[in-house]
């Protein structure tokens, strides 16, 4: 994701969504150093108390994205967790009510292993009602779609 943005670009607060285990976090960390405010929220609890131990200085959360985040965030980043929801358009528009600045959404490019937990396949067609644009990764595996004010941000 960081060759396909300019992470470093974002500032104010990040919101990661489907942070399960805060796997992310260091990452994000690195990548955002004008990020003030990092944030994770999953629909797990487990998952949520362990990124809580890991990470004590995130705030992290549970939520179930297909119902409205608690409040906004300057950006927000969803990676690989859309193509397992039962409705990813509602979460996609809770994903964008809530994003002040910028968001960064992922998933599987054109998933061709469908099954009980990858139940969706995306690829250019989608959503191009709701993004600014798409970018693909170079070697094709994942979609990134992007909302932003921030035109910089994409390379």
């Amino acid at each position: 994701m960081a060759a396909l943005f300019r992470l470093d670009h974002l500032e104010g607060s990040l919101l990661d969504v489907g942070c399960a285990v805060g796997d992310g976090f260091p990452v994000l960390q690195r990548s955002c150093p004008r990020v003030d405010s990092l944030g994770g929220c999953d629909f797990s609890s487990k998952g949520v108390a362990t990124a809580r131990r890991r990470f004590g200085a995130v705030d992290a959360f549970v939520h179930d994205v297909h119902e409205p985040l608690p409040s906004q965030w300057d950006n927000i980043v969803c990676l690989q967790t859309l193509e397992h929801l039962p409705d990813p358009v509602a979460a996609i528009a809770n994903l964008v009510a809530a994003t002040r600045r910028s968001l960064i959404v992922a998933t599987p490019y054109r998933n061709r292993r469908p099954d009980t937990d990858h139940r969706w396949s995306f690829d250019e067609g989608d959503f191009a009602d709701v993004f600014d644009g798409f970018v693909l990764d170079p070697a094709r595996r994942n979609i990134f779609w992007y909302v932003t004010d921030d035109r910089s941000l994409v390379r």
